[in-house]
Parts: C-alpha cells; structure tokens; sequence
C-alpha cells in the first residue's frame, strides 16, 4: 500500500493498492473510483505521478475460447409422477463447467480471470457441471444472477469473486444420478466445496411445496432428477432431468 496526499483537500490522503489476484492496481479517490470501464484499465493522477498505471488504456484482448462443452441440458415438468425422484433448487445463476484446471462457460468462453482463492478448494483432473451462484433477492434471485454476471464479465475484482460461490450438482460420467452424486458429494468433502442439496420426492404435492419454499425465498425454482433412468450424464437435452419454476402443471 502507497499513501498520497490529495492535491485538492489539505490534509486528505489517498491509498494505492495492489490487487494480486487481479493483477491490477487502484486507488481510493474519487477520480478512479468513479472513472467508467475496467477496473485493470483505469489510471488517476497519482498513479500517474508514480509511475503506476497505463499511459493510456490498453487495447481491449478477445476472450479465450475452446470448444464448448458438452453441458446436459434440462427438460419442462409438467405435473408428471414425481415419486422417488430427486429434487434440488433451480439456482439463478450462470451455468459453468470446471474442466479440472479452468471454468467455461456454456459459449465455449474461458474464464482467465477467476481470482486464485476461488478455485483452491476445487479438484484438479476432475470435470464438475455447476452453478456460479450470487444467491437469492430480488424476483426469482435476479440480484443474484447479476452478481454472477458481473464476476463472470469483470476482471478479476476480487470483491465481486467474494460475493458469489460455485456450487456444483453434477459429475460428467456414464453412471446413474444416484451415484453421481455420492461421488460428487464425496469430492467436495474431501476438497471443501460447495454440492447442491438433494431431497427425496414422495408425492407431486413435494415439488408444488418445496417451489413455494424457494420462491417465498425469492429463488427461482426445482429441478427433478431421476435416480435411476437418468443413466448417464449425456449431451443435450435430457428428459428424466426436469425444471419446474411455477407454471401451472398439466396434470
């Protein structure tokens, strides 16, 4: 941290900063606070007068892009038997696949930019389908959402990886649900990270009342997951893995 003293109040200091996980530097006046586009391209007088900062903003870089990968996708419920299906909350989030080494996003875009103490806990080697969640607020978690949009589109401002999590609920592999998600869950207690929760349905009055829980929450909605005809974790869309955000059932 640098201290410098305002040239404009007497007496006022402002502190420069290095953010490592970044890569960036900031400063805490006014001018650099408030300057519009990224955080890694904005400059203020003091940086200027220590050497610190860009002369003029860099050339905007084109984001990194792989194939996309191969995401399973989800089906509509509409009022079908439920029983013995598995039920989790539908998080209103962006959907990104950890590779073992990086996140992706469903556009095939890498994200190069995810602070170091993000993706610690995380297994290395190890393909996870998740969520980058901001949490609920707003209608059907619309607060969270944009919180997530905004890490995934930043760069790197460690403050915006400190509001959002990623949470996991699948493991690419050709095995039932079911065991899917014991290995899942068994990973994250080893390495620490977060796994969606998982109830049991006993009746289609569960997700009717397990949706109005949600959403009283200001969440989104359901996923129905079955245990045993959801064989393999395959690309595309899959009709034994449902959605249900509240539109009326045709049963």
């Amino acid at each position: 941290m640098i201290r410098v003293p305002s040239t404009s109040q007497k007496g006022a200091t402002y502190e420069l900063r290095w953010v490592p996980d970044g890569g960036f530097w900031y400063c805490t006046c006014p001018a650099w606070r408030f300057q519009k586009g990224p955080v890694d391209r904005r400059q203020c007088k003091h940086m200027r007068m220590r050497g610190i900062g860009h002369k003029r903003p860099r050339a905007p870089t084109k984001p990194t892009k792989t194939r996309r990968p191969p995401f399973m996708l989800l089906g509509q419920w509409d009022g079908d038997a439920a029983q013995g299906w598995w039920l989790s909350e539908k998080m209103n989030g962006v959907r990104l696949w950890w590779d073992g080494t990086r996140f992706i996003t469903r556009g095939g875009r890498v994200l190069t930019h995810v602070p170091t103490f993000f993706t610690k806990a995380l297994p290395k080697g190890v393909a996870v389908d998740g969520e980058l969640w901001g949490g609920r607020g707003g209608k059907r978690g619309s607060k969270g959402f944009r919180r997530a949009l905004t890490a995934v589109h930043g760069s790197g401002v460690p403050a915006h990886w400190q509001q959002v999590q990623f949470v996991a609920f699948d493991l690419p592999m050709a095995a039932p649900y079911t065991q899917r998600y014991q290995q899942l869950v068994t990973l994250a207690k080893k390495h620490k990270f977060r796994v969606v929760p998982q109830h049991l349905v006993r009746s289609p009055r569960d997700v009717v009342q397990a949706l109005q829980s949600i959403q009283e929450r200001d969440g989104e909605g359901v996923v129905l997951r079955h245990p045993v005809l959801d064989t393999a974790y395959t690309k595309g869309r899959n009709k034994h893995v449902k959605k249900y955000k509240g539109r009326s059932p045709k049963k």
